[in-house]
């Protein structure tokens, strides 16, 4: 890319942005995340993707079957975020995105799985909370590097795990451990606040046992006032209506359900 190239504008900047925050986007999880219009987004998608600032999984199959094309950064994308953006992108992170052209497509599903919890989540907290995803808190040591999204609601914390189908026992057993052994660190205590509640959302209600299992030993050793665990599975998240409504359980209560405001 030279480096006499022509800034874009501040709305084809932010779709930029967005693409690095989530990775992969749909036109319509864009739309919803920006709240724009649907013309609006499917013009200045395509205005970048003709400009070859970004581009997109889209084949012929998934035309016929209906699906939506996934976009994301190509090369010129991330050297521009590089070259005009260096204060909003973190390098190693970014450079993450040089190989999405490849991406497996359980990676992408799992990326879209996160666009939708955090839609859901801004839409429950009622825009009363900063939710971050995990290209925006690398920098900050004390956050767990396994975290999904991060979220601040007053003197409240929240870190969401997502447990995927895909992923082995094995791996889905060590990303629960990890945070385990992040809680007993000292590492949050830069933060000097209570350590997060975290919110593991599991891909099915089988899954959900699963993880139940890892975290039960941890929280009856530690106590809910001190490591508060709740799960709930993805598909119970994206159709309840708010905060109030219970459909988390606690390892510690596993025939009872809450809701996040418990």
């Amino acid at each position: 890319m030279s480096s006499t190239i022509k800034k874009l504008n501040p709305s084809q900047t932010n779709l930029l942005l967005s693409l690095y925050k989530f990775r992969f986007i749909t036109r319509k999880k864009l739309k919803n995340y920006q709240n724009t219009s649907h013309a609006y987004t499917h013009y200045r998608l395509t205005n970048l993707l003709n400009q070859n600032y970004i581009s997109r999984h889209y084949s012929g199959k998934d035309k016929l079957q209906g699906k939506e094309a996934i976009y994301y950064l190509n090369k010129d994308g991330i050297n521009y975020l590089k070259q005009y953006q260096k204060e909003k992108i973190d390098i190693k992170t970014i450079n993450l995105a040089y190989k999405d052209k490849i991406a497996s497509e359980v990676f992408i599903e799992k990326c879209l799985d996160i666009v939708d919890i955090y839609l859901v989540m801004r839409k429950l907290l009622a825009g009363k909370a900063q939710i971050y995803a995990k290209a925006e808190i690398r920098e900050y040591q004390f956050i767990p590097k396994n975290t999904d999204l991060f979220i601040t609601q007053g003197n409240k914390t929240y870190i969401i795990l997502l447990f995927d189908q895909s992923a082995t026992y094995a791996a889905n057993r060590q990303k629960a451990k990890r945070i385990i052994e992040h809680f007993e660190s000292n590492r949050w205590d830069e933060a000097n606040q209570n350590y997060p509640t975290i919110l593991a959302v599991c891909a099915s209600a089988y899954l959900e046992k699963q993880v139940l299992g890892f975290f039960k030993a941890s929280t009856q050793k530690y106590g809910a006032d001190y490591l508060k665990i709740l799960t709930t599975t993805l598909t119970s998240l994206l159709n309840t209506d708010g905060p109030k409504y219970k459909i988390w359980t606690a390892p510690e209560e596993p025939n009872e359900l809450h809701s996040i405001n418990n």
